[in-house]
């Protein structure tokens, strides 16, 4: 079935189409794409027509005593390398903090198992298992606060062990006579 409009185009008459005219569904012949220049208009002042020129004003735009972007670009990089190199130095005392606080810590837990050991081995007994599982409780909850995430399996392994040794090394020193 074809419309009353339509003998005008068979297939002959469709293909015979020329190349500048396009179908009504498609964007019209007299708009030209942005990025392409037409061919027959002259180039106006905004558009340039050759190699790029720089003007010879720009360097009077700025004002004596200040810089350019790729100045204020410049020392936002040296401005960035300070704040990192203070950083850096943060973290690292931060970590020799941490350090000396775990020593701290480490020593007077010795000390108080020693001396729960030699005095009251059975409240010493049921309190090791308690602090081992207080001090995994204490660097979790510390790791998920500091947006560290979870404990990886080397860590706790390592927290597990050393812990142990500082509460149960005392029992065996106790036990030897020292």
């Amino acid at each position: 079935m074809t419309a009353p409009g339509d003998d005008d185009l068979d297939d002959a008459g469709a293909s015979a189409l020329s190349a500048d005219e396009e179908p009504a569904d498609e964007e019209p012949a007299d708009e030209e794409p942005a990025d392409e220049e037409p061919a027959d208009e002259e180039p106006t002042d905004e558009e340039p027509t050759g190699p790029i020129q720089l003007s010879a004003e720009r360097p009077s735009d700025i004002p004596p005593g200040q810089s350019d972007e790729s100045g204020q670009a410049e020392a936002s990089r040296q401005g960035e390398k300070g704040a990192g190199e203070r950083s850096s130095a943060l973290h690292w005392a931060l970590a020799i903090g941490e350090i000396v606080l775990a020593i701290a810590i480490g020593v007077g837990l010795s000390f108080v198992f020693r001396l729960l050991w030699d005095i009251a081995p059975y409240v010493a007994s049921v309190l090791a298992p308690i602090v081992i599982c207080a001090v995994v409780a204490i660097v979790g909850f510390s790791r998920k606060r500091l947006g560290l995430g979870a404990l990886p399996l080397n860590l706790l392994l390592l927290i597990l062990f050393v812990t142990a040794l500082l509460v149960v090394v005392p029992a065996a020193l106790v036990l030897n006579g020292q």
